[in-house]
């Protein structure tokens, strides 16, 4: 089978403190999310093979190896 997916991979943001206005947040989580990268890594761990191109970006090492 061959899957192709076609998107970004994006930084989700999450507040640690609920109930609070956004500009009153003092920290935040960080999760990878993309609908086209969580189905890539889905099929990933199904045992299907993957390939990249990576954007200008900063940091595309370390939204690789979070992936990888």
């Amino acid at each position: 089978m061959e899957v192709l997916t076609v998107g970004r991979v994006i930084v989700d943001l999450y507040a640690n403190e609920l109930h609070r206005p956004l500009e009153e947040v003092e920290s935040f989580n960080k999760y990878l999310g993309g609908s086209a990268a969580n189905i890539a890594v889905g099929l990933a761990r199904l045992g299907l093979h993957w390939a990249h191109q990576p954007g200008g970006r900063r940091r595309p090492r370390a939204l690789l190896a979070a992936v990888s």
